[in-house]
């Protein structure tokens, strides 16, 4: 007795379909052993972020009155000036960084809206933080400076 439509055997799974399947994976395992994180620190008038390896770094900045401005920045290295961040004032800003690596192409067929075609597989890094800013300098607090001699 049985319960269940037969549909008969499962539908057979396209070459393409499979090679894109090895392709992604054998792409990711690549990348699990080249990928670095992203580092970012505070130097008396700029904050660096570094991902060696990294395609492009974006970074946000959020602080006083409102202040809210993004940077892009191409290749693995960004340096953000205290000048360019609300025009060097004195307050707390929060950071968020990504830093984005393109590690292959995946064929994509069309859904939700989308056009088939070529689409970028990337790896992303992430970092945040803050940092304060007093008489156009950046200034770090007592725990930070420990922590960066000792690492």
């Amino acid at each position: 007795m049985s319960f269940g439509i037969d549909s008969g055997p499962p539908a057979k799974e396209t070459e393409e379909r499979r090679m894109k399947k090895i392709s992604t994976l054998a792409l990711l395992t690549l990348c699990a052993g080249q990928c670095y994180a992203i580092d970012a620190s505070v130097r008396d008038s700029e904050i660096v972020f570094i991902d060696r390896g990294s395609d492009s770094i974006s970074v946000s900045v959020s602080g006083p009155d409102g202040f809210n401005a993004s940077y892009a920045f191409d290749g693995g290295f960004a340096a953000l000036q205290t000048s360019q961040i609300n025009q060097g004032k004195d307050g707390s800003y929060y950071f968020d960084a990504v830093s984005v690596t393109v590690i292959g192409q995946e064929y994509a067929e069309a859904s939700n809206g989308r056009e088939a075609g070529m689409r970028n597989l990337v790896d992303s890094e992430t970092s945040s933080g803050h940092f304060r800013i007093r008489g156009g300098s950046l200034v770090q607090s007592v725990e930070e400076k420990i922590r960066e001699a000792t690492q």
